[in-house]
C-alpha cells in the first residue's frame, strides 16, 4: 500500500469520526417537549370526548414507541382536541428549528344526540373526504387511507382513529404514521 492510500484511508476514518461525533452532538441537542398535566378544561374535553364515545388517546400508543419509530426521543405527550376528535402529541426539537411530531387522534360523536357509528361515519364521509390524494394500507383494521404523513383506520364498529407523523424541514412520514397505526391496532388484537 502506498503512501496515497494510506493518506486516504486516514482521511476517511477521520471524517467518520467527525460524523459520529457531529450525529452524537445533534442527538444530544434534541429536547424532548415536556408533558404538562390536563387544565381544568381539557380535563372537562377529555370527559366529554370519552362519554361521546371515544378512546382514552393516552393509552393508544407511548412516547417511546413514537421515539422509536421517529427514531428520536419524544417528549411524554400533549393533550390536542377538536369538535370530534381527542389525541395525544408526542414532539421534540432540535438544532436548526429541526422538529419531530407523532399524533395519534381517536374520533367521537359531534353530540349528545346520537352516539358515533364508526362504520356510517367512514363510508358516508371521511372515506371520501381523504380518499382523493389518499392510498389504501391492505391489512390495518376493516379499512385504512394514508396520505401526506397521516393515516386514518377504521379499527372497527365503534372505533375511528388516525395517526399522523412529521420529521425535520416538514417532511411528512407516511411511513412512521402506517407503523404508529399498526402499533395501535395491537392494542385490539
Amino acid at each position: 500500500m502506498g503512501f496515497l492510500d494510506k493518506a486516504l484511508r486516514a482521511a476517511s476514518a477521520a471524517k467518520d469520526q467527525l460524523d459520529e461525533v457531529r450525529d452524537a452532538r445533534a442527538a444530544a441537542q434534541v429536547q424532548p417537549e415536556p408533558q404538562r398535566p390536563l387544565d381544568e378544561h381539557e380535563q372537562r374535553v377529555l370527559e366529554r370526548a370519552r362519554a361521546l364515545g371515544a378512546v382514552d388517546p393516552f393509552i393508544l400508543l407511548t412516547a417511546p414507541e413514537a421515539g422509536e419509530i421517529l427514531g428520536t426521543p419524544l417528549g411524554a405527550g400533549s393533550f390536542t382536541y377538536s369538535d370530534d376528535m381527542i389525541g395525544v402529541r408526542f414532539a421534540a426539537d432540535g438544532p436548526r428549528n429541526q422538529r419531530w411530531e407523532m399524533e395519534v387522534d381517536t374520533f367521537h360523536a359531534a353530540d349528545d344526540d346520537e352516539p358515533l357509528d364508526a362504520e356510517a361515519y367512514w363510508h358516508g364521509f371521511l372515506a371520501d373526504a381523504v380518499a382523493d390524494d389518499g392510498v389504501p394500507v391492505p391489512g390495518l383494521g376493516q379499512a385504512a387511507i394514508a396520505r401526506d404523513g397521516e393515516v386514518y383506520v377504521l379499527a372497527g364498529p365503534g372505533l375511528i382513529f388516525r395517526t399522523a407523523a412529521s420529521r425535520p424541514g416538514g417532511e411528512h412520514a407516511t411511513d412512521a404514521a402506517v407503523e404508529a397505526a399498526r402499533r395501535v391496532m395491537s392494542r385490539f388484537a
